[in-house]
């Protein structure tokens, strides 16, 4: 695994980046042959045939094209990569290590990984993948036809409409049911696609139960940082106990689960306190 932060960073966005614009990029050439269609009086039986498999594939089950027109739209690259950072530590989790999975979706079925510390009685899993670019296009796939994402995909096409181009900061508001944390979670993706700064560390006060569920023992990826009155951090790291304690947000203090070489420290800054914690998102200045 790579040890240095940056590099992990841009790493995991090189390998993402092409997969989700090359999703979208399909995506967008159905939208304009789908147009293309619409825009004539009398359709061939290829271009019948076609529209059929997209009703199938965006989930149309009455073939409505309104209903259509709406599912098959892109999803912004700078929400997508967010999703994809906070889901996966940045390509650190063990569900994108062992199963390709980007975006921590579930399923039900026997392909899958079972969650280190599961309920008892639970069967979900988290969906695994022979590649990443199955991954990226299940997870366009999901956000374009799960019922619960149905208010974003109608504010996309307001946007699309009204803008000629979306809004991620937006959207993101209408992904609360993507994870269980809800509005703790868009505010996190936020905070990434909101930077703009070389490193983004996002702090959540349930780290420790969100993050027992993507690793086995999330303390081996957890440190704790000190605080000063200046709002930077300290060089010195606080010793794991700390952490192992189990503790949330402890005052002056604050939990993030990336790993960083101590040249850095004196660099970061913290920004204002949210509802996330006392301190809650730490940038490289």
């Amino acid at each position: 695994m790579i040890e240095n932060t940056k590099e992990r960073k841009n790493l995991f966005i090189q390998i993402v980046l092409p997969l989700i614009l090359e999703e979208n990029n399909q995506i967008k050439l159905d939208r304009k042959k789908l147009f293309s269609i619409l825009n004539r009086s009398n359709n061939s039986n290829l271009e019948k045939k076609w529209l059929n498999k997209k009703f199938k594939q965006y989930g149309v089950l009455n073939k409505d094209l309104s209903t259509l027109k709406i599912r098959m739209d892109t999803v912004p690259v700078s929400l997508a990569i967010a999703q994809a950072a906070k889901e996966t530590g940045w390509g650190t989790s063990r569900f994108a290590l062992e199963g390709n999975a980007l975006f921590g979706q579930w399923t039900y079925t026997s392909k899958g990984i079972k969650p280190a510390n599961a309920e008892v009685g639970s069967t979900h899993k988290v969906m695994m993948f022979n590649v990443l670019k199955s991954s990226v296009r299940a997870y366009t796939r999901n956000l374009n036809t799960h019922q619960s994402y149905k208010m974003m995909r109608y504010v996309r096409a307001i946007q699309r409409d009204n803008l000629g181009e979306l809004n991620s900061l937006e959207l993101v508001d209408y992904l609360d049911n993507y994870a269980e944390t809800g509005k703790e979670y868009t505010t996190v993706l936020k905070k990434i696609i909101e930077s703009k700064d070389d490193f983004s560390v996002v702090i959540d006060k349930n780290w420790l139960d969100y993050w027992k569920i993507r690793f086995e023992n999330p303390l081996n990826d957890a440190e704790s940082l000190k605080i000063n009155d200046d709002g930077l951090l300290s060089n010195g790291l606080i010793k794991r106990s700390v952490a192992r304690s189990g503790c949330g947000i402890i005052p002056k203090m604050f939990f993030f689960l990336l790993n960083m070489p101590a040249i850095f420290l004196s660099l970061i800054h913290i920004s204002e306190p949210t509802s996330l914690g006392m301190m809650s998102y730490a940038v490289f200045c």
